[in-house]
């Protein structure tokens, strides 16, 4: 239960948000909904929506701008200055005072589409935090959902048109003709009301190069001052500007001159390919511009949905403008003779055209691509796999049924004998109750039974004698079957301490996120429940050789097993650090083939690591390959072709 409420109208908000999401309300209604809900579920001061921005061509290079906020502004920028201590290996963070609680919205693609940063009322430690971030991560798949289906849109009928665009840019031959383009695209695309670009020269003060609407020479009224003066905030300030009503982003404009004839949106970003560039050493540089060339570009919205949308886009469009901009606008500045000669390869054709000339280089190349062709080189056959210890077991269900009790996690260290989990199987359970109700069954008549041979004894009629032996034969019916029923009660009671899973080897669970494959879901009899693996012994490779390559394999360890010169050993490197070769000897192959995942037939192999391996990793993938003498290059070079030209010919 979270502030109250519990998990039923948890569910039942969460299938109202989404209901609200696809009736398709204004995007500013939407978040402030999504986020007052959530607001009111945490019992938070505030709640705020951060979407990335891209600095310049370098995606990597994120600042998180608030895209909707509700509660104490104040609060909210606190929440939002621990931006920069998530990324995706770390999709949640709490501050040092405990009341900061920062989400990403959706990790499932690589690239976070957002985060969800709370300041809660409250402090509360890491495990109450870890039930909350699943609440946050729930309310930002919604959000997700309803950002994915506009992005869609956007890629699929704007995104087009914006690409066409840029090969006209690419073909621009001035420079104002090029800003010209670049901002009236910018502004349909974004849906702005004026886009403007300013240029930040190392020889010149700020500029205007374009205004949306404007096709002549751009006067100096109040509206372009300020334009340069918001600029020249985002340059010094060294991040993007955003600002809208009640904004809690920055940096903001300053007290003594705000922004009053612009439009109450305004986002300022540089559109360059290498993003901002300052001096930190340089104390002067934060009054000057100092020696930088870069351009920033200013768009303005009169609306606040028409700012949410745009801003939403901003990361796809200008790492895909900014570099084009950057190299064209720096070709457009040089002069017309410069651009002619450095286009110009006048000597090299006029060189070219000779045909003494073409025959020489022609001849020369000739014998030099046989010569090299002809030279043996090292012939070698590759082949993937990954780095796993040779001490591993399995443990698999005895029984048919379900996990109750999981006492491990991914990575968690066990010892030989500890009990890793408890199931739970229903079926056995029932057995074990019917034979318990017959025994009571059996008991009762047992007592019947006695009972009726006590009163014969007493009696003095004639069939008395008969009757005892009648009722004595079923009483020992009565306790053989009483018997078995103890014997096979037994044999069940055994079975289901056999439900208590217990690790066969000391070492570490390796089984890949143990808990949700598990939990709640049916295991058949003979399923594998865990993997348990000892880091601490030998390694070894668990190779895939292609079926084409196997006879050059074969061939290598027959000579290798007829000579002394341990042919079979191959090197190999991990993917995650190439830079180091390692040595293995393969120790078995396989004499059978498969097709596991229908990309081609293979060979399994196992390769013994005769060394060490610093930070090796359980599953680490390698890349092995195992020389087989020398051939010529171009037999190496056009192997699967000759081969090919052999299986034709020959066959």
């Amino acid at each position: 239960m979270i502030a109250g409420i519990g998990l039923e109208q948890i569910d039942h908000i969460l299938d109202q948000l989404e209901s609200l999401s696809l009736a398709a309300p204004s995007k500013r209604e939407f978040y402030e909904a999504a986020l007052s809900r959530l607001q009111t579920l945490l019992n938070a001061q505030c709640v705020t929506y951060l979407v990335p921005v891209a600095v310049g061509s370098q995606i990597e290079s994120k600042h998180w701008s608030p895209l909707a906020a509700v509660g104490d502004l104040q609060a909210s920028q606190e929440a939002n200055a621990l931006c920069s201590q998530i990324n995706s290996e770390s999709s949640w963070t709490l501050s040092t005072d405990h009341q900061s609680l920062l989400v990403l919205a959706n990790t499932k693609t690589g690239q976070p589409s957002g985060i969800i940063a709370a300041r809660l009322t409250i402090p509360v430690d890491s495990a109450a935090a870890k039930d909350l971030v699943h609440l946050m991560r729930a309310f930002g798949e919604i959000i997700d959902l309803r950002n994915h289906r506009e992005k869609e849109l956007f890629f699929r009928v704007q995104f087009p048109r914006f690409q066409k665009s840029l090969s006209v840019l690419a073909q621009s031959t001035d420079l104002q003709q090029a800003s010209m383009i670049v901002a009236h695209e910018l502004q349909e695309v974004v849906s702005a009301d004026r886009v403007s670009l300013v240029h930040f020269g190392s020889r010149q003060s700020p500029h205007l190069l374009a205004v949306s609407g404007v096709s002549g020479k751009i006067l100096p009224t109040e509206a372009a001052t300020e334009i340069l003066r918001v600029c020249s905030e985002a340059q010094r300030a060294g991040k993007p500007f955003l600002q809208t009503p009640n904004s809690v982003s920055s940096p903001q404009p300053s007290d003594r001159n705000p922004v009053t004839v612009l439009s109450p949106c305004l986002a300022a970003f540089p559109l360059n390919a290498i993003p901002y560039q300052r001096d930190q050493t340089d104390p002067t540089q934060s009054e000057t511009l100092g020696n930088i060339d870069q351009t920033h570009v200013l768009f303005e919205w009169s609306d606040s949905e028409k700012f949410m949308a745009g801003l939403s886009v901003m990361s796809n469009i200008l790492p895909t403008l900014a570099p084009l901009w950057h190299t064209q606008s720096r070709w457009l500045r040089q002069s017309s003779v410069s651009r002619w000669l450095g286009s110009s390869s006048y000597s090299i054709k006029l060189a070219w055209n000779r045909w003494i000339v073409r025959t020489a280089v022609a001849a020369v190349a000739l014998a030099v691509a046989a010569w090299l062709l002809a030279r043996p080189v090292e012939f070698r056959i590759e082949m993937h796999g990954v780095l796993e210890p040779i001490a591993q077991k399995t443990i698999y269900a005895a029984h048919d049924g379900y996990i109750d009790q999981l006492l491990v996690d991914d990575n968690s260290p066990v010892l030989q004998g500890q009990q890793v989990a408890v199931m739970r199987s229903p079926e056995l359970e029932l057995q074990i109750q019917e034979v318990r109700g017959q025994l009571r069954a059996n008991d009762e008549k047992r007592n019947a039974l006695s009972l009726s041979l006590n009163q014969i004894n007493d009696s003095q009629s004639a069939d008395s004698q008969s009757k005892q032996q009648t009722v004595g034969s079923e009483l020992r019916q009565v306790d053989i079957q009483r018997q078995n029923l103890e014997q096979r009660l037994e044999a069940l009671v055994g079975e289901s301490e056999k439900l208590k899973l217990t690790a066969p080897i000391s070492g570490v669970v390796v089984s890949r996120e143990i808990a949700r494959t598990l939990e709640s879901r049916p295991i058949r009899r003979g399923d594998a429940v865990v993997r348990v693996a000892d880091p601490t012994a030998n390694w070894r490779l668990a190779l895939r050789i292609k079926d084409s390559d196997i006879g050059h394999v074969k061939q290598q360890l027959s000579l290798s097993n007829s000579t002394s010169a341990g042919k079979n050993s191959l090197e190999f490197v991990l993917v995650s650090n190439p830079t180091t070769e390692y040595q293995a000897k393969l120790s078995w192959l396989a004499n059978n083939t498969r097709n596991p995942d229908g990309q081609g037939v293979i060979v399994d192999a196992h390769a013994d690591v005769e060394q060490s391996i610093e930070a090796a990793q359980i599953g680490a993938t390698v890349q092995a390959y195992i020389k087989c003498d020398q051939r010529p290059l171009w037999y190496v070079w056009s192997r699967p072709l000759w081969e090919t030209i052999q299986r034709k010919l020959w066959f």
